[in-house]
């Protein structure tokens, strides 16, 4: 596993202006996460963008496999160092590259959701994860806020309002870990769900003293959370061609998924598997989380950065009349949440 480059440990303190008052704001803020696929660089640059201001690190690992055990190279770092977009962002990138295949271990802790070929993949990915903490335990100091997302969920500390909120959470809360809500986008940079995620905040500190493995942490969460009454966290899941999208599921942790993308774009839902039962039955029980809805996006509900790069962005997976899509293909759940 190799940084990208030795350095020195970087500069804790940041200068920032929130409306007019202006303030020294002291915080050490680690963002690690995996990257997979060529596809995902429109995202890690969206990411970058987003948290510039207040992430001193991005703790990035790359596999020379994917999840399945299947070879698929390194590429992040040709990438970043010929792609000039990135070159403002170098210095505060620490890459690890995982060359060698994963081994198989056991999982801690497995959800009752999980298939017996996923609890396979996922034990992958957590030791994947897990090497990106390793780093960071060894290299930043034990109050170091650590926060563990995927390439496609971006802490939005561009904003002068979100970020005053996270600052003030950091400052107040005392180390203690929280949540900070996460909203989700499938298949396009202006389709969301109103569903309730969030993103882990927690310091080195606890994550050692916890005793729990990093993707327990970040899958369960803690029982503290910033409100969501301002989106804070973006999520940008499936936000690439749809040929990126079938590669994808041929290579991440989830299993099951492969034959039904197609139905979900044309109808704009969650992705759905045989093994979670009728598909009907499935979005009804929670169709405020599984149906996505296209959305203008304006200050209050998307990213400076998106907005001001949306027709760039912007797959155009989802057709026009996914709602009429929608009504034909469930007619019972259409009765029971009517579609604008």
């Amino acid at each position: 596993m190799l940084p990208m480059a030795p350095r020195q440990p970087p500069d804790l303190s940041a200068t920032t202006c929130f409306g007019l008052l202006e303030r020294k704001v002291y915080l050490n803020i680690v963002d690690t996460f995996m990257i997979g696929d060529a596809d995902e660089v429109e995202l890690l640059l969206v990411k970058l963008h987003l948290e510039k201001r207040f992430v001193s690190s991005w703790v990035i690992v790359e596999h020379a496999y994917n999840f399945r055990q299947k070879p698929k190279g390194l590429f992040l770092r040709r990438i970043l160092d010929s792609d000039p977009r990135f070159a403002d962002f170098l210095d505060k990138i620490i890459l690890i590259e995982m060359k060698e295949p994963f081994k198989d271990i056991s999982l801690d802790y497995r959800p009752a959701w999980m298939l017996d070929d996923e609890a396979v993949m996922f034990s992958r990915e957590y030791q994947q994860r897990q090497s990106g903490f390793s780093y960071i335990s060894e290299h930043f100091p034990e109050d170091t806020w650590v926060i563990v997302t995927d390439v496609d969920e971006s802490v939005d500390f561009s904003s002068d309002i979100r970020a005053q909120i996270l600052i003030n959470c950091l400052q107040q809360i005392g180390g203690k870990p929280f949540n900070v809500p996460r909203i989700r986008h499938w298949y396009d940079f202006d389709n969301r769900s109103n569903g309730d995620f969030h993103v882990p905040f927690q310091t080195i500190k606890y994550i050692k003293e916890s005793g729990r493995p990093l993707s327990l942490l970040r899958s369960r969460g803690h029982t503290f959370g910033i409100q969501r009454d301002v989106d804070l966290c973006f999520e940008y899941s499936f936000c690439f061609g749809k040929s990126a999208i079938y590669q994808k599921l041929q290579s991440f942790s989830h299993t099951g998924f492969d034959n039904y993308i197609d139905v979900a774009i044309e109808c704009n839902h969650w992705l759905y598997r045989p093994a979670d039962g009728d598909a009907e039955t499935y979005l009804c029980s929670n169709p405020a989380l599984r149906l996505f809805e296209k959305i203008i996006p304006m200050r209050h509900n998307s990213p400076q950065y998106v907005r001001e790069n949306i027709d760039r962005l912007r797959t155009g997976n989802v057709p026009v009349n996914y709602r009429e899509n929608r009504r034909a293909r469930y007619p019972r759940l259409a009765a029971l949440y009517p579609f604008q």
